[in-house]
């Protein structure tokens, strides 16, 4: 799990023997046990909960049944737009009316309107200083 070998665990030993004392050592290494059995079983139960998130036999039956649900559900907008189609309307009074829309207000020969004035392009290319004035 950390990759320590022997050698190391007599280190470590001999350290918190040293740095703890005699009286206290075993208290701590019963906490420091608790401790490391309380990791390994909180991981585990992490292992089991991600393992049945992802149940790799249920996903390709859920995935089939997503991909015909999403078949079907595209078969009934390709019926229901298949129905008959509206052609453009051909009647003289919607002719005129769509005439009218573009060309409403304006007596019959009279020229389109000029063009406005050109908009304003700021020249951004020379750096301006506060203290110029234009």
């Amino acid at each position: 799990m950390f990759n320590v070998g022997g050698g190391e665990i007599i280190v470590i030993l001999l350290l918190a023997l040293l740095v703890l004392g005699p009286e206290k050592l075993p208290a701590t290494a019963k906490k420091v046990g608790r401790f490391l059995h309380e990791v390994r079983r909180m991981t585990s139960g992490f292992e089991q909960e991600v393992r049945k998130a992802m149940d790799f036999e249920n996903l390709g039956t859920d995935l089939g049944d997503s991909t015909t649900a999403a078949a079907s559900s595209d078969d009934a907008v390709h019926r229901a737009t298949d129905g008959p189609r509206l052609s453009a309307p051909t009647s003289p009074i919607a002719t005129s009316a769509a005439s009218a829309g573009t060309s409403a207000g304006t007596p019959p020969g009279t020229p389109p309107p000029a063009p406005g004035p050109a908009p304003f392009v700021a020249d951004l290319s020379a750096p301006r200083h506060l203290d110029d004035q234009a």
